[in-house]
């Protein structure tokens, strides 16, 4: 009973003393500001009243990470687990809150009786605070008997200054995999496939290095590389390394993000193209569980001498929408681009590199089980060519037509946390896609096993 009465004393005095620290943080406002009325109600142990405040400023678009903290402590203390999950889930989404979003998770699922989900987010926090404090908290959690009683522990334990931040993050990732229907795939460059089946090995590592402010609001810099590697059909490898710098802040209720990056690509062993990416970005969240986004972009392409056909500009833009409510989360959004390549004519022949392209996708991603994720994504894509192609029908006589393809893309992956930072997964590609000239209809599979890890 007193160690049990020390603990209870320890967490509530935590949480008073973060939600005095996301007031003081957050920023400056009147005493109309909701938030801040918020912060009054919940001092005052008014819980409601600090529900209704969190929940008119988050409908007001405030892209806060304190007020999604608070919403999910309210709805906590309040026993809305369903409600106070999908507050902390959202947290996971930043990597200086991860670690304690991960702890409250771990209250939440105890709160739910669901010990063994619980034991899975207190790992996850201990393995990856760097607050010592946070850190003794998930493991006493961890200890036998801890979970003796929810109410102990059931408060949502904010820490007692803002959550310290790696400088660095990464994910590695590598996969052997079956293609079916073999083609060479450059950056958004794809062919038709080559009719060859073969096996192959993906690498792929992705850095991103924090080097003002904080990963929401503040300068970053981003390497990446990508490598794919085929048993027999050498000519279809396909590597790739970029590095770019990346600006994110807020303005009112968005969050806006600014890169540039630049890129090398590779096909088998030789150079393919030199490409520079400008991209821009706007997102916010309406209400506690939906989240929109605009992007735009542009590209420039310098392609190598055999693929100079291909050099040219790329505009690319998109808007999509995304609803989480634990374990499940749901996207889907359209995309559109613009090409103005050199395209390529040999002889009396004529091929058009430049189409207008419209994607529409929808995916879904949830949880099954502890430790389990599944994704599933569909996507389809119009493309229609700026200029006349002139080839020959397989009977020989000349053909003039304008280029037009439609694809149908399935993915579906199944992924197992064997560690709060690594994964397994397997993964199912299907592609088909048809034309309106020759060679433009096909088919291909590809299955993937493979391990991820982020740091």
């Amino acid at each position: 009973m007193i160690a049990r009465h020390h603990d209870r004393r320890r967490v509530r005095a935590v949480l008073v003393l973060v939600v005095l620290l996301c007031a003081a943080r957050y920023v400056a406002a009147s005493a109309a500001d909701p938030f801040d009325a918020g912060l009054t109600a919940f001092r005052g142990n008014d819980l409601e009243t600090a529900l209704r405040c969190f929940q008119e400023a988050a409908s007001r678009g405030a892209p806060s990470p304190q007020l999604a903290y608070n919403l999910g402590v309210v709805h906590y203390r309040l026993g809305n687990l369903a409600e106070a999950r999908a507050a902390f889930e959202r947290l996971t989404e930043l990597p200086e809150w991860r670690p304690l979003a991960w702890y409250n998770l771990g209250l939440v699922a105890e709160a739910a009786r669901d010990p063994d989900l619980a034991r899975l987010h207190y790992e996850r926090a201990r393995q990856s605070a760097l607050d010592p404090r946070l850190r003794e908290l998930a493991e006493d959690r961890l200890s036998p008997g801890a979970a003796a009683s929810v109410s102990t522990a059931a408060r949502a334990t904010p820490p007692a200054r803002a959550p310290a931040v790696r400088p660095w993050a990464g994910y590695l990732a590598t996969a052997l995999g079956h293609d079916d229907n073999v083609a060479l795939q450059a950056g958004d460059f794809e062919t038709a496939g080559s009719g060859e089946s073969d096996v192959f090995a993906d690498l792929l590592a992705v850095g991103r290095r924090t080097m003002s402010g904080s990963p929401g609001a503040g300068w970053q810099v981003e390497v990446g590389a990508f490598h794919r590697r085929h048993l027999d059909v050498s000519e279809f490898d396909f590597g790739a390394v970029n590095a770019g710098i990346v600006h994110q802040r807020s303005a009112g209720a968005w969050q806006l993000q600014t890169g540039v990056r630049a890129e090398q690509l590779w096909a088998g062993p030789d150079p393919f193209a030199t490409q520079v990416v400008l991209r821009l970005e706007a997102s916010r969240r309406i209400g506690e569980h939906l989240r929109l986004r605009f992007a735009q972009g542009l590209r420039r392409v310098e392609a190598a001498r055999t693929y100079e056909y291909l050099s040219g500009w790329e505009a690319r833009g998109g808007v999509d929408a995304a609803w989480s409510y634990d374990p499940h989360l749901l996207r889907g959004g359209l995309q559109w681009e613009l090409n103005d390549r050199e395209d390529l004519g040999v002889d009396e022949a004529f091929y058009s590199y430049s189409p207008v392209r419209f994607v529409l996708f929808a995916e879904w991603e949830t949880r099954p089980a502890p430790r389990w994720r599944t994704l599933l994504r569909a996507e389809y894509r119009d493309s229609r060519y700026r200029d006349a192609d002139r080839v020959s029908d397989p009977d020989g006589s000349p053909l003039v037509r304008t280029r037009a393809e439609d694809r149908v893309d399935l993915r579906a992956r199944l992924s197992r946390e064997t560690s709060a930072a690594t994964a397994v997964f397997a993964e199912l590609q299907h592609a088909d896609n048809a034309g309106n000239l020759p060679g433009l209809d096909y088919r291909s599979r590809r299955f993937l096993l493979g391990i991820e890890h982020s740091f």
